[in-house]
């Protein structure tokens, strides 16, 4: 609904200013300041848990790893997808410099933009069922990821030599900066966004544009695990479908028996080999992701603070993290998401719990 307004001003009030809106016919004859208004946001405060279905808010569980996987490829080691270079014949699909496990992976330290690797479910066999995993996982090894351009290593579906679905950046599901370790990749099957029921062949591609070299990158185990085989328990914070939730505060708070916890602790915990995740999601894809395996690596997350509180055999730690107001928004009709993953055993810990603070945003 318009309101209708009338200013009179100057001399003897003989000016008039006058508002048009921008379907009117006249707007376009009259010269004046272009001016627009939105509904006024009213804020409530909203606190919530991220949860489990089936471990509820508590994240101190031991997280396994899969009993059902396919062996996509592992160095060869064992037999495997068919792996061949579709372009560039730079992969190196048997290379003993390093390995995750047995004695060999598949270096690609020597890739170009553009290279591709492909591998293909063994020919006489049916097509995969992309629902028939939760994700596709492995263990990459980085002995340099040059930050001038863009680098990354792009993976696809594909179904007889046609792509399905969207390419997914390797980047999003690794810590680029830590190098010279086997760190653990875990990439949903949901993320690839099929347009097939099945597929039959996994493509990689390095992309190198921009500046410096190429990234250089081993990897090992990769694996597609078998539905409700996942080796991570996943805890959310989402938005209702029609929910606009401002967040403001990620908090964590364990409480453990060690009372001095190192650097290199994760909550009292030795270091964690798999690793634990937050990740920020819309429409099950993951736009970003931080990565830790102790508390050095959480204390690196964006704008966090640490307190503690020493008891007679027992330690309380909080962890915040400050979001500034209104840079991040949840948006239920797009399926917003904050996730949480456990990846090793926390069951030691007393209590793991990790809440949200913020406001609920209502349009008037």
């Amino acid at each position: 609904m318009s309101i209708k307004t009338k200013i009179i001003g100057g001399e003897n009030g003989k000016l008039e200013a006058h508002v048009y809106e921008a379907h009117s016919p006249f707007h376009t004859l009259h010269p004046g300041l272009v001016t627009y208004n939105h509904p006024v946001d009213r804020r409530t405060i909203t606190t919530g848990f991220f949860t489990n279905d089936t471990y509820g808010a508590d994240q101190n569980q031991a997280a396994t790893s899969p009993e059902t996987v396919t062996v996509v490829h592992n160095g060869g080691d064992t037999s495997a997808f068919t792996a061949t270079n579709v372009s560039g014949n730079r992969y190196v699909f048997d290379s003993t410099d390093f390995a995750n496990s047995g004695t060999a992976s598949i270096d690609a330290s020597g890739t170009r933009n553009g290279d591709i690797a492909s591998f293909v479910w063994p020919v006489g066999g049916s097509d995969l069922s992309v629902s028939s995993y939760d994700s596709l996982d492995g263990y990459i090894y980085i002995t340099s990821w040059p930050t001038n351009g863009n680098k990354d290593f792009l993976l696809q579906l594909y179904l007889d030599n046609a792509p399905i679905g969207v390419t997914i950046p390797l980047s999003t599901y690794v810590d680029e900066n830590n190098q010279d370790v086997w760190q653990l990749f875990s990439i949903p099957m949901t993320a690839f966004q099929s347009t097939s029921p099945s597929f039959d062949e996994i493509r990689i591609q390095t992309v190198d544009a921009g500046q410096g070299n190429a990234p250089s990158i081993y990897l090992d185990d990769i694996q597609l695990v078998s539905a409700g085989q996942s080796r991570s328990i996943f805890y959310d914070y989402c938005a209702q479908p029609g929910e606009l939730i401002e967040v403001r505060k990620i908090k964590w708070i364990a409480a453990v028996t060690k009372l001095k916890v190192e650097y290199d602790d994760f909550f009292g915990i030795s270091q964690l080999t798999n690793g634990y995740t937050l990740s920020f999601k819309r429409n099950g894809s993951t736009l970003s992701q931080y990565f830790a395996k102790d508390f050095y690596d959480m204390l690196q997350f964006p704008n966090v603070h640490l307190e503690s509180w020493e008891g007679a055999t027992e330690t309380i730690y909080q962890l915040t993290m400050d979001i500034p107001e209104e840079q991040y928004i949840l948006n239920g009709t797009l399926e917003d998401c904050i996730e949480l993953s456990v990846r090793d055993d926390l069951s030691s810990l007393i209590r793991f719990r990790a809440s949200v603070q913020g406001a609920l945003i209502t349009k008037w």
